[in-house]
């Protein structure tokens, strides 16, 4: 098992975000994580990376717990994520947006020339075909979102969390994205991805974990989903449930 979540809970003020959430996720397994807006799942990638703390339950992960763990340290456990709104360093050239992540990864890079090259393959990886020397807020959306996403697999991650990565997509350049995710799978990274582009979830996804109102409401294959009552009253509607 690589990461467990149990009876994980986080409130702000009145608002109960997550409420006593359990979740495993076994290594090599591409998650979906789906629900309504505020149903709490971008807190639930903050609780796992460390930017937010539970108020109660325990995260353990590669079978040590993390739970009071900083973000810091988790990067360096081997834990990387992407966020729904793409945050490159706009006046850094692409191999620097990149090297970056060698810094503060599971292995640090011992030289600059070390952590140029890692850059350069994790953007031969992500597919972006620009000069290495481009400043990332040059590049389209797509081509930003790459470039985060390479940052990210500069750090080694053993689990990467994709939020909202194919948001503001067309239909040809979320191909694209799915291919790229299911290439990261055969590198040995576990994936958990929060999507609101369905269809996307359920094509790629091994199990996928419904959540609304910070609770999970459903957990199993995308086609047990999909025909939960439960999925499609708060979230997929009975046009889209039996997908």
């Amino acid at each position: 098992m690589l990461l467990k979540l149990e009876n994980l809970s986080k409130s702000f003020g009145g608002l109960k975000a997550v409420r006593e959430l359990n979740v495993t996720v076994e290594a090599g397994e591409i998650i979906g994580l789906i629900g309504p807006n505020g149903a709490g799942k971008t807190t639930l990638f903050n609780l796992i990376t460390g930017t937010y703390k539970p108020d109660a339950g325990r995260i353990t992960f590669r079978d040590h717990e993390i739970t009071r763990h900083n973000p810091s340290s988790r990067c360096k456990q081997g834990i990387a994520r992407t966020f729904q709104h793409v945050r490159p360093f706009h006046h850094l050239s692409l191999l620097d947006n990149v090297a970056v992540g060698c810094v503060y990864g599971r292995q640090t890079a011992r030289s600059r020339g070390e952590a140029e090259r890692i850059a350069r393959e994790m953007l031969q990886l992500v597919g972006v075909h620009e000069s290495p020397q481009v400043h990332a807020g040059e590049l389209t959306l797509m081509n930003r979102k790459r470039v985060e996403l390479a940052r990210a697999l500069a750090t080694q991650p053993y689990l990467l969390l994709l939020d909202e990565w194919m948001a503001g997509l067309n239909p040809s350049e979320q191909r694209e994205a799915l291919g790229l995710i299911r290439r990261l799978r055969t590198q040995g990274i576990t994936i958990i991805l929060v999507e609101h582009l369905v269809k996307a979830v359920f094509d790629i996804s091994d199990r996928v974990v419904a959540m609304d109102a910070g609770e999970k409401i459903a957990e199993g294959t995308p086609s047990q989903v999909a025909n939960d009552p439960k999925v499609i009253e708060a979230y997929l509607g009975p046009d889209m449930g039996g997908e």
